[in-house]
């Protein structure tokens, strides 16, 4: 994970999310199922030690359009247990329940109408006074169960059927969040190659966002095959763009070694990397013409390298 510090207990969240320094554990609680020991990978990723996430086997490739809300095929399995999909945050002792702070895009929590700001007064009775109280009971449930929440809401409350789901693996969980849906901005970024710094730099050409760090090793993998993709499919309509958290003297001396062509920008805050979930590396968003999201990887596989790569010629054949 970004800079192998993340906490192993940030792995109970089903929308990781990293602090202030990037690759930092969240100060915030969480609701979801426990991680699993590691599996040997095909597709690897930089990532703690501490907290390895398995990486099975990819089943299937992404669909060629950009799929509505419910129509994101997962790449990989479900792990086996449940998943809520929110980000909780405790309340004043003197308050009832826990707040969530945020909710994970077609989560279980998200279909059934969670939302930002509601307050969890109780789940199938059991009130909970802490985030780990929800953690708690979202493990000791199995996937195609239900709970039910009752919630507070704008003063009001109101009870809501949640059907848990087993959790995505990770790549999926990104997939999941952005696939079909308008790009974050980048912002706050320092470009040290090139001359982009912004998507509306580039709006109109089809773009493909790489997260990188000059330590991981499966980003030194993948840099040639991006290189390529820039030399080969710029001229088309294309722009490759790597972003770091890493200081841009350390990018630079990397990128030279590597033979980085493309645009390489500084993320001195981590915004950009946060708004994209990026806390495993290497990521990579392929962006069409209108700026939507059409797929996400995670890892250095090259199955699914081929596959973003007919995915980037599709789209380069598509009118913006």
């Amino acid at each position: 994970m970004l800079a192998g510090r993340m906490l192993a207990g940030q792995l109970l969240t089903g929308w990781i999310l990293v602090g202030g320094a990037l690759g930092c554990a969240s100060s915030t609680g969480t609701a979801d199922g426990a991680s699993s020991p590691a599996s040997a990978p095909q597709s690897q990723t930089s990532q703690s030690p501490q907290s390895q996430t398995p990486r099975p086997t990819a089943q299937a490739t992404p669909a060629a359009q950009a799929p509505g809300d419910g129509d994101i095929p997962l790449i990989y399995p479900r792990a086996p247990w449940a998943w809520l999909g929110v980000e909780l945050i405790a309340r004043e002792p003197s308050q009832p329940g826990v707040k969530v702070r945020s909710v994970f895009p077609r989560s279980p929590a998200a279909r059934a109408g969670l939302e930002e700001g509601d307050v969890l007064l109780s789940l199938d009775g059991r009130v909970p006074v802490a985030p780990v109280d929800v953690s708690t009971l979202v493990q000791e449930r199995a996937p195609g169960s239900s709970l039910g929440v009752l919630v507070e809401r704008a003063g009001a409350q109101r009870l809501l059927r949640v059907d848990l789901e087993g959790m995505p693996e990770f790549e999926d969980r990104v997939r999941l969040a952005f696939i079909g849906r308008q790009a974050p901005e980048i912002a706050g970024v320092t470009t040290f190659q090139g001359e982009t710094s912004a998507l509306a730099d580039v709006r109109g050409r089809v773009v493909v966002v790489e997260f990188w760090a000059s330590w991981c090793g499966p980003c030194r993998f993948v840099s040639p095959t991006l290189d390529r993709w820039y030399r080969d499919y710029r001229p088309r309509g294309a722009e490759v763009i790597g972003i770091t958290v890493d200081s841009p003297s350390e990018g630079a001396e990397v990128a030279q070694r590597l033979g980085m062509s493309y645009t390489l920008a500084h993320d001195p805050s981590g915004r950009t990397t946060r708004s994209y979930l990026a806390n495993q590396v290497p990521m990579i968003v392929l962006i069409d013409r209108r700026g939507v999201v059409r797929d996400v990887m995670v890892g250095s596989s090259k199955e699914r390298l081929d596959a973003f790569e007919r995915a980037l010629v599709g789209l380069l054949g598509e009118s913006s």
